[in-house]
């Protein structure tokens, strides 16, 4: 089954660490679905941000797809909340090599070990979620190109 079929009329989150292609990812499966970036939420700060995309997705009466490393906050708040969870959780691996020099290509200013350290907080916070929620399916997408 194709991932655009496994998707159709659910709500998603794809997760994954930065440069591991989630963009890329949902600008090709979104056609029938609301796209959010939690990237565009930064601008309301750390906290307020996850609030904010909250509101927006309350709004929401269509499926819709979330992307974005602010997911795993996002995933952990609403189970916190008790607010409704997505249907499917996509997950978006690649090889560490291959994740750096998709970083450092579009950020070549940026400090890659942060990056490591943001992977390893985004585990941890994405297992106290599954601690909270298990129910969500999860399926895993490697983008190794």
């Amino acid at each position: 089954m194709s991932i655009i079929n496994k998707i159709a009329s659910k709500n998603v989150f794809i997760i994954g660490a930065p440069g591991s292609g989630k963009t890329f990812l949902s600008k090709h499966i979104s056609e029938n679905h609301r796209l959010i970036h939690t990237d565009d939420y930064i601008k309301y700060g750390y906290k307020d941000s996850i609030y904010k995309i909250i509101d927006d997705i309350k709004d929401i009466h269509s499926p819709f797809i979330v992307e974005g490393v602010g997911c795993y906050r996002l995933l952990r708040k609403c189970a916190q909340m008790g607010l409704k969870t997505p249907d499917l959780i996509i997950n978006v691996t690649a090889q560490l090599a291959i994740i750096q020099r998709r970083y450092m290509d579009e950020r070549p200013d940026k400090d890659f070990s942060k990056v490591i350290s943001m992977m390893k907080a985004n585990d941890t916070v994405f297992r106290e979620y599954r601690l909270l929620d298990s129910s969500v399916e999860i399926i895993g997408y490697e983008n190794n190109r």
